[in-house]
């Protein structure tokens, strides 16, 4: 099958032109995203089928690619990753779903990490902390402190540092609360 090349897409309009702000107080935003080389499958190739089951909604894909993938990276036979997904599959797992979206609903102290979650915190605040001993060091003249690690960060600080946005606020009034109680504790 026979398709046109791929036209160009339109040029971009110019930035509205503003006399009175410069380039600093301009909003920046994202701009158009062009993936021309992408390609989901080779032109002619047959397309995956896809059943869909019509009591639950959901597809069954074959995933055997993937399967390999995880039975190599994690050291996984493949017969029990097949049972272990077999297993996932049965009606009884749709209870345990339910109760942990249900405890999750719950949560009245969430916090806001990124997908790094608690180690990039955790590593992001020994930096920060490495650097301020090596400030303090220069401004000393002394390098004792230098050589030592910096101390880990306690468990508490870290749950406060999740929960506290960037504007300084806490995630929820019951985060300020458990805060709260946690400065008058230590």
């Amino acid at each position: 099958m026979n398709t046109p090349p791929a036209s160009p897409p339109p040029p971009l309009p110019p930035p509205p032109a503003n006399a009175d702000a410069s380039p600093s107080t301009l909003k920046r935003t994202r701009k158009a995203t062009r993936l021309r080389s992408l390609a989901t499958r080779p032109p002619g190739a047959e397309r995956p089928v896809v059943n869909v089951d019509p009591a639950t909604g959901k597809a069954d894909v074959d995933k055997d690619g993937a399967d390999d993938i995880v039975c190599e990276k994690y050291g996984i036979s493949k017969e029990k990753w097949t049972q272990f997904c077999q297993t996932r599959r049965d009606p009884s797992w749709e209870d345990v779903r339910k109760k942990a979206q249900a405890s999750q609903k719950q949560n009245t102290a969430p916090h806001v990490l990124s997908r790094g979650g608690y180690e990039y915190l955790e590593e992001k605040l020994m930096a920060e902390k490495a650097k301020k001993r090596l400030e303090e060091a220069a401004q000393s003249g002394s390098t004792e402190g230098i050589i030592d690690p910096p101390s880990p960060i306690r468990r508490h600080v870290k749950w406060k540092m999740a929960r506290t946005k960037k504007t300084g606020q806490m995630t929820s009034e019951a985060a300020k609360e458990i805060a709260d109680r946690i400065v008058s504790h230590f």
